[in-house]
């Protein structure tokens, strides 16, 4: 804001508004579909994979595909696909990586029989309250 006044990352202030530094923040939060959650202290150079082994690794159930990074000053980034690579966001000190979960799969679906069956009691119990209302 100081180097380029009047553009639009200036923040304008009112009548007892008050600023807030926060010290700097020297841990990365790594939460989600891990094994251990946790803040692991920031280092330079230590990318996203590495990140997620220091709090135990990925779970069963992670989405590595649809991890992505919040940014502490509120931008967001995934884990894109290019063909075969994942190509993890860089990390900064104050971000948190989120590992989402995958969807649960629903196996035990109906068989054939199940829903003829199911079908077929409805339209039974249906003709049998039409008949009783006529």
């Amino acid at each position: 804001i100081i180097a380029n006044p009047g553009s639009d990352n200036d923040l304008y202030l009112e009548d007892g508004d008050e600023i807030y530094v926060p010290r700097k923040l020297q841990t990365v939060r790594v939460m989600g579909s891990v094994l251990f959650p946790t803040y692991v202290r920031y280092k330079g150079g230590m990318t996203l994979k590495s990140y997620v082994n220091r709090a135990g690794g990925f779970s069963d159930r992670a989405n590595k595909n649809h991890a992505f990074v919040l940014y502490a000053n509120g931008t967001v980034k995934s884990v894109r696909r290019v063909f075969w690579i994942r190509d993890y966001p860089s990390i900064t000190p104050g971000s948190k990586i989120i590992v989402p979960e995958k969807p649960i799969e629903i196996k035990n679906k109906m068989t054939t029989a199940e829903t003829v069956s199911m079908i077929s009691a409805l339209i039974t119990a249906a003709a049998l309250i039409v008949s009783i209302f006529k």
